[in-house]
């Protein structure tokens, strides 16, 4: 969508431009928060006494943990669906989950999982069946909090994460526009580009169509 403007502010209005070149991300910076939900170790070789799961990102940072919590002789555990979240970067994956021993001779990894972060950064909850090695399965779920700015994501992100099937500049915009079709040089005079900077700003942290809806009150009052 174009940008229109306040040069006749009776007869304007001001939508942002929704693919502008965005800065490159630091991939250092975090991007969003994992939710995890640890559900339980099955059919691993080793017998399992005091155990608990970790999440370790590519540099072997621990980045989140369950309680410890007592195993079985089949090589199980349960861990009740305990609930981890933490912070993640571009640069964190792939991400690990580990099953940990903690008894006394028997300490060690009882079975790991390699995650690539691409498959962790899942807008609505999915339920995973991990293979680790050397052995056993590992039950989750996991759920992306998407903080990343609107402006600069793909498209399958941006539309995945809205909630409406659509971006959610996109969806707000269009409905301005819907309201505004009688108005005088709609799709001529360009946009002011401190009205239009607010509304990316506030376009940029939506993270629900009221949200985005909100963004262009503004503009939609000055018009």
């Amino acid at each position: 969508l174009r940008a229109f403007s306040s040069q006749q502010p009776r007869e304007m209005v001001n939508l942002p431009n929704f693919s502008p070149k965005a800065a490159a991300p630091d991939e250092h910076e975090a991007i969003g928060a994992l939710h995890w939900r640890i559900d339980a170790l099955k059919n691993a070789d080793a017998k399992c006494q005091q155990v608990f799961v970790r999440v370790v990102d590519a540099k072997g940072r621990t980045l989140a943990k369950t309680d410890t919590v007592s195993g079985s002789d089949d090589g199980g555990a349960d861990f009740q669906k305990a609930a981890l979240s933490h912070d993640v970067a571009a640069d964190s994956g792939p991400l690990r989950l580990e099953v940990r021993e903690t008894k006394m001779f028997h300490k060690g990894t009882v079975g790991a999982a390699a995650v690539p972060l691409d498959a962790a950064l899942r807008h609505e909850e999915a339920e995973i069946d991990l293979a680790c090695e050397p052995s056993g399965a590992l039950k989750v779920a996991v759920r992306f909090d998407d903080r990343r700015p609107l402006y600069g994501l793909g498209l399958d992100a941006a539309c995945a994460r809205s909630g409406v099937g659509v971006p959610l500049a996109l969806a707000a915009c269009v409905e301005v526009l819907d309201r505004k079709l009688e108005t005088k040089g709609l799709y001529r005079v360009p946009g002011d580009s401190g009205e239009v900077a607010d509304a990316r700003k506030g376009l940029d942290a939506a993270t629900t169509l009221d949200d985005a809806r909100a963004a262009l009150k503004g503009l939609e009052a000055a018009s």
